[in-house]
């Protein structure tokens, strides 16, 4: 829901209460400031949706909750997303915008999210102590408040952004001194202070330490850090820093639990190969598409249903892997891609190709095959003297025959 969707009938108004100095004159002059000070109530039908939402942004979980019962306009407008996409701001969680779920349940659901991964991916490796996981369940469950929000989402970007040092220590080319920093705070942190750490300072403290040392060394991590390989690390968020490595052309991400990138990575202006498949992802990440340095891409094995438009940013891009994803259709933004050499398309639902695949005429490699492709425009025969390999093998079951359209 949208400020601008909100319907501004008659309905009986909150009334707002604000101090209102009045006009001073000669014979005030004995009053006191108190006295010249007055409480007069505002009509909120005088204020705009926009202002209310603004000043509905600054409250916290449980006035908010008490001030949808005043009257059906403030109960609508306590609902909207532009209320809660700033108080996301606010947390530090990203928003996207879905028709079927709400900022505010987005909200809701990743602390849940956060609360779990927590226990499945810290817990069980002993890098943390279930104290302190009892203590971060324990906020989120009985107490719903911005500030402890905040506080779950701050913790456990702080042993993602740990973990990711630690990850990144393997990179040779760092300097002696820099790695004996980094595997100070990272060994301290996951062998013994996280298994003994029983509350929240700790962890922050630490994690606090790893943002200095990203810091005081930012010019070490842009320059010489060109390779990040992170396959298969348990990883389920990457944290903001990672946009400090400046120099990044290959980015390894795959085989992790990751569903978003921070937008951080858009600053990546070197990257030229980034791996995501076998991920969480449901929707194709638009961070992406600002990486106008970009020409290889791998989303494989993830549940993305749309292409969006911006893909089209993409202009050097010559290979792109959205194989085994949730496409129904061919995604037709696709078609801007000019330069593209190879696309895999195999283990989607797909049924139909469509006639602007001749418009990439630098294709040599096309792989459609386990879709449920019935008919064939006669365009890709043009593409036929280019391609070096094309794969359009049928699901086995069912079967289905294959035409050329007329």
């Amino acid at each position: 829901m949208t400020v601008s969707n909100i319907n501004n009938n008659s309905v009986q108004e909150y009334v707002f209460s604000a101090p209102h100095k009045r006009q001073v004159s000669a014979l005030d002059g004995k009053e006191s400031e108190e006295k010249r000070l007055k409480t007069e109530p505002f009509p909120l039908e005088q204020l705009t949706d926009d202002i209310i939402a603004e000043v509905l942004s600054h409250l916290d979980f449980p006035e908010l909750k008490q001030i949808r019962c005043a009257n059906k306009r403030l109960n609508l407008l306590s609902k909207c997303d532009a209320v809660w996409e700033k108080i996301a701001g606010k947390i530090g969680v990203p928003i996207t915008r879905e028709p079927k779920r709400s900022a505010e349940q987005q909200i809701i659901e990743n602390h849940k999210n956060l609360i779990n991964n927590i226990k499945e991916k810290e817990l069980c490796k002993n890098n943390l102590t279930e104290t302190l996981y009892n203590s971060l369940a324990k906020i989120i469950s009985e107490k719903l408040t911005v500030e402890n929000l905040f506080l779950v989402n701050q913790v456990y970007h702080s042993t993602a952004l740990v973990r990711f040092l630690t990850l990144v220590k393997l990179e040779p080319k760092l300097p002696d001194h820099v790695l004996s920093e980094i595997r100070t705070i990272s060994d301290a942190t996951i062998s013994d202070a996280w298994l003994h750490a029983n509350n929240f300072q700790e962890v922050l403290s630490l994690a606090q330490k790893a943002r200095n040392l990203f810091e005081n060394h930012k010019d070490l991590f842009s320059s010489k850090i060109k390779k990040c390989d992170l396959q298969d690390c348990d990883l389920t968020i990457i944290p903001s820093e990672i946009g400090k490595l400046s120099s990044l052309t290959n980015l390894v991400l795959g085989v992790n639990d990751l569903n978003t990138l921070p937008s951080q990575i858009a600053s990546l202006a070197s990257l030229t190969n980034i791996f995501l498949m076998d991920n969480y992802f449901t929707t194709f990440p638009l961070e992406i598409c600002n990486l106008s340095s970009l020409r290889i891409l791998n989303l494989s094995g993830n549940k993305i249903t749309i292409i969006p438009p911006e893909i089209g940013n993409l202009k050097r891009l010559t290979r792109l892997d959205i194989s085994d994803n949730k496409f129904t259709s061919f995604p037709t933004e696709i078609f801007k891609l000019s330069l593209l050499k190879e696309l895999d398309l195999s283990e989607n639902q797909i049924t139909e190709i469509p006639p602007e695949i001749g418009y990439l005429s630098s294709l040599r490699k096309l792989i459609l095959g386990k879709n449920k492709i019935s008919v064939i425009p006669p365009q890709i025969c043009k593409l036929l003297p280019l391609l070096d390999e094309l794969d359009i093998t049928p699901t086995k079951s069912p079967i289905f025959h294959l035409k050329f359209t007329n």
